[in-house]
């Protein structure tokens, strides 16, 4: 196998930019939260959850908020999501739980789903993750939230976010 070395990396420019500097790709991390939010939502309905919830790296001009990001620039980003859950191990030791998630782009809901692999009480596994990565092709200004779903549709379970979950979104083309 071969390597390709390369010493700058730029970004938006044919020539090396004046003063010796390169552009910043745009590109945020964020951590998603708090840890113990509930994702129970009944069921039926997919839900809008404001996880995000501290900034971990933020180049290029992003806007962070509680519900929902928003791009800084025209481009086509690549958006992925890594979302923990627990549940609470007090519920119905034979009742089987999953919970989904997916981007929301300008108030659209958009067709790719994460499903996550169901946990049993039963079995002693209380924990599941799910993740997602896509591409979307985005304008200056849109904005990008999530939405979850309790695919079994029982109310009663306490469905919990890990601290680990985080996502994380950068322009990959103009």
């Amino acid at each position: 196998m071969s390597a390709i070395e390369c010493d700058e990396l730029l970004y938006n420019s044919v020539e090396p930019p004046q003063g010796g500097g390169s552009s910043v790709i745009p590109l945020v991390k964020v951590r998603l939260g708090p840890a113990g939010t509930n994702m129970t939502n009944g069921g039926t309905n997919w839900t809008q959850k404001n996880v995000f919830n501290s900034t971990v790296i933020n180049q290029g001009g992003f806007t962070v908020s509680t519900s929902e990001i928003t791009v800084p620039e025209d481009g086509i980003y690549y958006c992925y999501a890594n979302v923990g859950y627990i549940e609470s191990t007090t519920q119905d030791s034979s009742y089987r739980w999953t919970v989904w998630h997916r981007w929301v782009v300008d108030g659209s809901a958009q067709p790719e789903e994460a499903r996550g692999s169901y946990c049993r009480d039963a079995s002693g596994q209380y924990t599941a993750s799910t993740s997602l990565a896509t591409m979307y092709q985005l304008n200056q200004g849109s904005t990008l939230r999530l939405q979850f779903y309790h695919g079994t549709g029982f109310n009663g379970n306490d469905c919990t976010l890990l601290d680990f979950s985080h996502a994380l979104v950068y322009k990959i083309a103009e």
